[in-house]
C-alpha cells in the first residue's frame, strides 16, 4: 500500500484509518473513476474533492452527529459548494453492514435522483445550528437540489 497523507492506497480506493472517533472510510474508486461496468448509474466525486476532503467531509458528519439513529450519515459544505460531477452539493456516506469494515461515501442530489432524501432530523439539525440557509434548506426539502 502507498500512503497519501493520513490514508493507505489500496485496490478499492483510499483506506483512512478510524481515529478520533471517526470510523475508518474507504474513498472508493468507484466513485471516482467513471469508466467501467456498472458505473453508469453511480455518482462521482470532482476534482475538486480529493479524498482527503471527502475524508474530512466524512470526518465532520460523524463528529457533528449528521445521521440516522444507527444508520447512513450526511454531508453538506459550508458554503456549499459542488462535490459531484453533476454538481451535488450533498454527500451520503454508508454505515458498513459488518462494522469491521471501512464507511464509503459517495455525493448524492435529491433533486437528480428521489432515493436521495435528506432524512428531517438530520435537515433540521444543519438548519438549526446555521450549517446551511434558510434557501438552500427550503431547496433540499423541496428537491430541488
Amino acid at each position: 500500500m502507498d500512503s497519501t497523507k493520513n490514508g493507505q492506497k489500496c485496490e478499492e480506493g483510499i483506506r483512512f484509518p478510524a481515529n478520533g472517533g471517526v470510523h475508518a472510510y474507504l474513498s472508493d474508486v468507484r466513485h471516482r473513476e467513471q469508466s467501467g461496468s456498472g458505473n453508469q448509474h453511480k455518482s462521482f466525486w470532482n476534482e475538486e474533492v480529493p479524498p482527503e476532503k471527502e475524508y474530512e467531509l466524512f470526518s465532520f458528519s460523524v463528529l457533528l452527529d449528521w445521521g440516522e439513529e444507527g444508520g447512513n450519515n450526511f454531508g453538506v459544505m459550508d458554503p456549499p459548494e459542488p462535490l459531484g460531477t453533476r454538481k451535488e452539493v450533498l454527500a451520503k456516506f454508508w454505515r458498513p453492514v459488518n462494522e469491521e469494515e471501512p464507511w464509503h461515501g459517495h455525493p448524492i442530489s435529491p433533486k437528480l435522483r428521489k432515493g436521495d432524501a435528506i432524512p428531517k432530523s438530520v435537515l433540521a439539525k444543519w438548519h438549526d445550528e446555521f450549517i446551511i440557509s434558510r434557501s438552500l434548506y427550503m431547496k433540499i426539502m423541496r428537491q430541488k437540489v
